[in-house]
This record gives C-alpha cells, sequence and structure tokens, in this order.
C-alpha cells in the first residue's frame, strides 16, 4: 500500500490505480472531503464514466468549468480509467493530456482505474501502467498519481487491530496472526472479515485464534498446501477428505491442479534449499548470492510474505527431507498425465474429480517415505 505525499489545493489531478480497491476508495473519499463540503456533494462533485460512450477530453473540461452560482470548488471523477491502457485509446490520451493544462484554478480532476489482473501474469512490482507516459506525466505535472497496493503485514495489522478497537475489541496475538493468514479479497476482504468476527464474539472483549478458525476459512492454496502436507507423509484418508471438502465448498478440479503444481513446485524449491544447508527461516534478502540465482522465478517459494510464511516453509523443509527427487520425479510425471486427462487425452480419465482423487493416491504412495518389509 503506498502512501502518497499529502495532498494539497495546489494538486488539481490525481490517478488512482493498482490493485488495492479499497485504498483506491478511501483516497477518492479523502480527495473529495478535502475539497467539497457534504451538503455540496451533490452539485459540485460531478461523476464521468471513461468507459461511456461520448465520453471524451472536452467532456471532462466542461465538467470541470461547470462550477456552480456560489461554489468555490469543482471535483471531477473519471471512473474505468482502466480503459486508457488499451492503445487504441491514444488519441483520447492525447487529448486528455493537452485538457488537463487548461483546467480552471478551482478544478480538481480524479482518475480511477480499476485493477484487471494482467494475463501476461507479471510479478509484484511490475504492474502495467494505468495510462500511456504523456498522460501520466501530465497527472504528476499538476498532481499526483497514486498506486494502491495491498497492504504489507505491518500496515495490514495496525488495520486490523485499528478495526478492532473502533469496535471496543482486541484480537490475541495469535488470532492476528492466524486472519493475515486466511483473509482474501484485499484489504476490503480483510476488513469485512473483521467486522464479521466483532458480531461473532458478542459480549466478549478478546478475540481468540480459535474464533478465527472457526469463522474466516482458510485460502484455497491453504487448504492444497495442508492436502500435499497429507499426501508426502502417506495420509491418504486424509488427504482426500481434504480434497473432497475443497470439492464440497466449491472449489473446481481445474482450479485446484495449478495449486498442486505450485506447491509441488515449492516443494522441490524446500528439497534443493534443505541439501545447499538453508534455514527455512532464512528471509529471501539473506539467501547467498549462487542459491539465489538458481531459484526460479515462476511459483517462488518466498513469494508469501503473510504472518506464518516461515512456518509454512519449516513443514516443506519437512516434507522435502521426506522425499527423494526420484519420487518428486515421479510425482511430476503423475501431475502431468492428469493435466492432460483434464485436457482431453484419449488415455486419460475424463471425470475430473476422479483423476484428482487417482492423483492423490499416487502421491500418497510416491512422495511419502518408503518403508521395508
Amino acid at each position: 500500500m503506498r502512501t502518497p505525499a499529502k495532498s494539497s489545493r495546489a494538486d488539481r489531478v490525481f490517478f488512482l490505480w493498482g490493485p488495492e480497491e479499497e485504498e483506491k476508495r478511501r483516497h477518492l473519499e479523502r480527495l473529495i472531503a478535502e475539497r467539497v463540503a457534504p451538503e455540496d456533494r451533490e452539485l459540485d462533485v460531478q461523476w464521468l464514466d471513461a468507459a461511456a460512450p461520448g465520453f471524451s477530453a472536452e467532456s471532462v473540461l466542461l465538467a470541470a468549468r461547470d462550477r456552480a452560482m456560489f461554489s468555490e470548488r469543482r471535483v471531477v471523477v473519471v471512473e474505468n480509467a482502466q480503459r486508457f491502457r488499451d492503445r487504441r485509446t491514444s488519441g483520447l490520451q492525447e487529448a486528455l493530456t493537452a485538457a488537463l493544462s487548461h483546467l480552471p484554478d478551482y478544478a480538481t480532476v480524479i482518475f480511477v482505474a480499476r485493477h484487471a489482473d494482467d494475463p501476461g501474469g507479471r510479478p509484484r512490482g511490475a504492474l502495467r501502467a494505468p495510462a500511456a507516459d504523456r498522460l501520466l506525466a501530465a497527472v504528476r505535472a499538476l498532481g499526483q498519481e497514486i498506486r494502491c497496493e495491498p497492504p504489507a503485514p505491518p500496515q495490514l495489522a495496525a488495520l486490523l487491530q485499528e478495526e478492532a478497537h473502533r469496535s471496543g475489541k482486541r484480537l490475541r496475538p495469535a488470532a492476528l496472526a492466524e486472519l493475515q493468514q486466511r483473509v482474501t479479497g484485499g484489504l476490503a476482504g480483510a476488513l469485512q472479515e473483521m467486522r464479521k468476527l466483532v458480531a461473532y464474539v458478542g459480549e466478549r472483549r478478546e478475540i481468540e485464534a480459535d474464533d478465527v478458525r472457526a469463522l474466516v476459512p482458510a485460502r484455497p492454496e491453504e487448504n492444497v498446501f495442508r492436502l500435499l502436507s497429507d499426501a508426502t507423509a502417506g495420509r491418504r484418508g486424509a488427504a482426500l477428505t481434504r480434497l473432497r471438502d475443497l470439492l464440497l465448498a466449491g472449489e473446481s478440479p481445474y482450479r485446484l491442479l495449478p495449486m498442486l503444481r505450485r506447491a509441488l513446485h515449492q516443494l522441490v524449491q524446500a528439497k534443493f534449499l534443505s541439501e545447499a544447508g538453508i534455514s527455512p527461516h532464512l528471509p529471501a534478502s539473506q539467501l547467498p548470492p549462487e542459491v539465489a540465482a538458481a531459484l526460479p522465478r515462476e511459483f517462488s517459494l518466498y513469494a508469501n510474505t503473510r504472518p506464518g510464511a516461515a512456518r509454512q516453509r519449516e513443514i516443506l523443509w519437512a516434507q522435502a527431507r521426506r522425499s527423494s527427487w526420484e519420487q518428486l520425479r515421479s510425482a511430476f510425471d503423475r501431475l502431468c498425465l492428469t493435466e492432460a486427462a483434464l485436457k482431453g487425452w484419449e488415455h486419460g480419465i475424463d471425470d475430473p474429480e476422479l483423476a484428482l482423487q487417482v492423483l492423490l493416491v499416487h502421491l500418497c504412495g510416491e512422495t511419502s517415505p518408503r518403508t521395508r518389509g
């Protein structure tokens, strides 16, 4: 979550973008509140849709100049500014760049771009820019470009505690760690779960880890991680039960299989690191350069920065010690056969749920410790 420079009345243009929608909402609310009193917003705040037919640079400029009699300020909010990622809007963006320099002193224009997952799979920190360089340069010259990212774990912890205190509650440290590990949907999703917990505990002041486990479902990725843990330990019944629970919860086999692939990739990384003498508690920044260079960027074991990530690595290290390289290669072979079956390979199992069950049975035998006798 990026903290922007404090805005002033001299800032007349803002561009809010990035994956954290709740943070955009908060910034937008703050920017409007700084400029227009609540009782004047119906008259002095105008909303435009960049995706609507007829939207143009001229319509933005006309809206900005359309100040009511006796009004001091004018705010124009342009929603769906993610449209500007489309190269076909280059002419519109050039016109907007020129129009922004003609904004009256009393007007503020706020562009808001909704986030869409990048199909190119860009890593965090390499998000695609929301508009052309010239338009963003014009925004920065007249105001601020604000990139809204999910809060880092310490920031999220503070926001959750703040929400709890606002309701007269206190999150116990274990409950806070459990909640951070489980929440999905960015900051908005985390705050929603926090409000549910406040209602769940009733008159009780403290929120315990058991409350979180009872109310907030584990992330699908976490359940898949546990499923693989059961499989590598040879706990066939537990692994199949966990798979059944995931399917009953609405998870698709076509979504679970890539998660299993990711978990297996991370198990391979854990084995490599374990054999290199690396502790699971060592942060990525302290890895020896030659070890860090050997790790893949895709499915990185260190991509998870949530509380509990070190504990998850510790479990992976233990799993890796139980599995040989031969067993892991065999597990990947089975995974590839299952993926081929789900894509229509004629010799495969065409029932996706059954294909996953068969895969798990094989994994329980191929990645679990070999027994003698």
